[in-house]
């Protein structure tokens, strides 16, 4: 299954509605920001219906950004790392997935161990930049996208220079 989305990463990329597409141009998905009273980002990512299947949001008062995500009735954290060695990457220590690549230019994988989960790269969808999502057969597809979510969130906030 491929998805995709357009590629606005910016200060504040989640003001207004990103649509998910299928290969067919037919949203699958919405991320809408959670608009209530509350300190830091919270995204509430849809289906196509409008209907909430899954809650992101910011935990404040961390080193790196750190994102929690809630769906299926299960709570994650998605976490930025910066080792001394090689480059930064996102994991989520609850499902031991983890990014391998490079985040920053939208080129990298969703890795459960050895197994690939997901594939992320930047693709032209008639004269717009998007991002690109190839999912593996076998991997949840609402799971897999809440954490990528939750990566485009981190690296939108992240004063650690990962931001383009």
């Amino acid at each position: 299954m491929k998805l995709y989305f357009q590629d606005q990463r910016k200060l504040f990329p989640f003001l207004k509605t990103v649509d998910i597409r299928d290969e067919d141009g037919n949203v699958r998905y919405r991320v809408k920001m959670d608009k209530s009273l509350h300190a830091g980002l919270r995204l509430n990512l849809l289906d196509a219906y409008d209907e909430k299947i899954a809650f992101i949001r910011q935990k404040l008062m961390t080193i790196a950004p750190k994102f929690f995500i809630e769906t299926n009735g299960e709570q994650r954290t998605v976490s930025l790392k910066r080792p001394l060695k090689g480059g930064a990457h996102c994991e989520s220590k609850e499902t031991g997935w983890r990014t391998e690549g490079d985040l920053i230019h939208r080129n990298y994988e969703i890795k459960d161990g050895e197994q690939q989960l997901a594939r992320i790269q930047k693709v032209l969808s008639g004269e717009q930049q998007c991002c690109g999502i190839d999912l593996s057969d076998d991997a949840n597809e609402t799971e897999v996208l809440t954490f990528i979510i939750a990566i485009e969130a981190i690296l939108s906030v992240d004063s650690g220079g990962y931001s383009p």
